[in-house]
């Protein structure tokens, strides 16, 4: 950096401060999601399951039992790998109007 930038020592000094004051420990082999607001009365999981159930409803009429089981068991998984925030996070992302000349 000193040979980048030989005539701004200040800029040196400025970012080995922030450096300094940079304290970041990240566990490994930890997957950290953030947390998702849900409703009250849900957890991650009884809210995304109730989303999808919602979507599958208006998708499938009538709702068959073949794709109830198929949904079952997609959550199953989501469920058993704690990914139920990852998922809800996507859905918000998702479904947030997109800038123009994107269309829904």
């Amino acid at each position: 950096m000193q040979r980048l930038f030989p005539d701004h020592p200040e800029l040196l000094r400025a970012t080995q401060e922030i450096a300094d004051r940079c304290n970041l420990e990240l566990e490994l082999g930890k997957t950290i999601f953030p947390e998702f607001p849900v409703p009250e009365g849900e957890s991650a999981f009884s809210y995304l399951w109730k989303l999808s159930l919602e979507g599958a409803q208006k998708r499938y009429r009538p709702l068959r039992p073949e794709v109830l089981t198929r949904l079952t068991r997609e959550l199953e998984v989501i469920e058993k790998r704690g990914l139920a925030p990852y998922f809800l996070l996507v859905w918000d992302i998702v479904r947030k109007p997109t800038g123009a000349g994107y269309p829904r």
